[in-house]
């Protein structure tokens, strides 16, 4: 077991789904924001925890890491492992955010291949909303990566969650993700020359459906500011990227871990 989680595409999510759901069930106790003096109030989650995952997108090995856990917000500020987040707007059945993120890194030799160079981590830049008053939300995203493997992939999906008893919130979310052929190509194509090296057929994608995922998360309070928290969460990707020799299977990606609320 490794000490810190890659930033692979996708791994922030399937955590920051997990403890958005923790810091809600935070925020649905007892008040435990430190008042500034201000409408802004401080609020958030620290600990750590684990996560199985695949040690690329598409590969059909997986990789069991431990990991720091953090999401904190101030107003309408927030800071976790997708990034940073500004609120822009935020009504009873609304928001939108701007968001700042840094990640999206691939190691060569995670590849079943030779001849790829590391795709490194680079900061990206979006904005993401969700709709709707009640349980079910609809999500969508946008997000433009600028280094590494540089592209825009688009999200929509939808998400339902439910406080069952003092303790326990779970909840689950469907998404599909869309990508152009910029990002395609940086995580999925192979050019001649790497396909020579290794006996394969070069791939070049074009823009296309990346994958639908569905995610399954539940927290539990332990104490009042105690919260034990995991997900699942399984990815079904498209034929643009299944006809990648890159592309090996699907797995699931799981997390837990245990936090601190304040």
């Amino acid at each position: 077991m490794t000490t810190f989680a890659k930033t692979r595409p996708g791994l922030g999510l399937a955590l920051g789904a997990a403890l958005a759901m923790g810091l809600g069930l935070a925020q649905a106790g007892p008040a435990l924001a430190q008042d500034t003096g201000t409408d802004w109030r401080w609020s958030g989650l620290v600990g750590a925890g684990a996560v199985s995952a695949p040690s690329y997108t598409g590969s059909a090995n997986t990789e069991t890491q431990t990991v720091p856990v953090l999401r904190l917000s101030y107003g309408p500020f927030g800071l976790d492992r997708e990034g940073l987040s500004w609120t822009v707007l935020e009504r009873q059945d609304r928001t939108l955010a701007l968001t700042l993120g840094y990640g999206g890194g691939r190691e060569a030799s995670d590849l079943p291949f030779s001849g790829f160079d590391d795709i490194q981590d680079a900061a990206s830049y979006g904005v993401k909303a969700s709709f709707g008053a009640g349980p079910v939300q609809v999500l969508a995203a946008l997000s433009t990566t600028t280094g590494g493997a540089e592209g825009t992939e688009a999200m929509l999906g939808l998400s339902h969650s439910r406080q069952v008893g003092d303790r326990l919130m779970v909840s689950g979310r469907l998404t599909a993700h869309y990508a152009d052929a910029d990002y395609m190509q940086g995580y999925f194509g192979v050019t001649p020359a790497q396909a020579a090296a290794n006996a394969t057929t070069a791939y070049s994608p074009g823009a296309g459906f990346e994958k639908v995922q569905l995610s399954l998360t539940a927290n539990y309070a332990l104490t009042r500011r105690a919260v034990l928290g995991g997900s699942l969460s399984v990815a079904h990707h498209g034929d643009t990227v299944r006809q990648s020799p890159i592309f090996e299977d699907e797995a699931l990606t799981a997390v837990i871990y245990l936090g601190y609320r304040f």
